[in-house]
């Protein structure tokens, strides 16, 4: 009895996998229907100050729609990803993530960044988004 309920377990979970569409790495952390985390902002921390003016990788956890605003209205809309971050510099710590490829900013201006992310674990394609939200802010030199 205890082998056909962990087999039949098993089987509801690969079904509700399965129903999804998708891959394991399109899955982002979370099962069909189960609303994920929204995503955290890992380079620069939030509210850095003195980050380069523009021209380096923004690094979030995951694979999103990112934006950058002031004072909540969208400045730069849809940040290109190029993927993965590069390897973090000595000093910075580990570093994991998706890169966004952020373009020049004005000076001594704080930015807040803001994200659209799959409303449940599946593919972000087959699913509405929740957001936007802002996961933090970063001030350039």
């Amino acid at each position: 009895m205890g082998r056909l309920i962990s087999s039949l377990a098993f089987a509801s979970v690969a079904l509700a996998l399965g129903a999804c569409g998708g891959t394991p790495s399109e899955l982002h952390g979370g099962l069909c229907g189960v609303a994920p985390a929204p995503p955290q902002m890992t380079y620069p921390q939030s509210g850095a100050t003195g980050v380069p003016d523009g021209n380096f990788t923004l690094v979030i956890t995951a694979k999103t729609t990112v934006s950058l605003a002031i004072n909540g209205r969208v400045v730069i809309a849809n940040v290109p990803s190029n993927g993965l971050p590069p390897s973090p510099a000595p000093t910075q710590g580990p570093i994991g993530g998706y890169g966004y490829v952020v373009p020049a900013l004005h000076a001594a201006t704080t930015y807040q960044v803001v994200v659209l992310w799959p409303q449940s674990g599946c593919s972000e394609t087959a699913q509405p988004n929740v957001g936007p939200q802002t996961i933090g802010t970063f001030t350039t030199q």
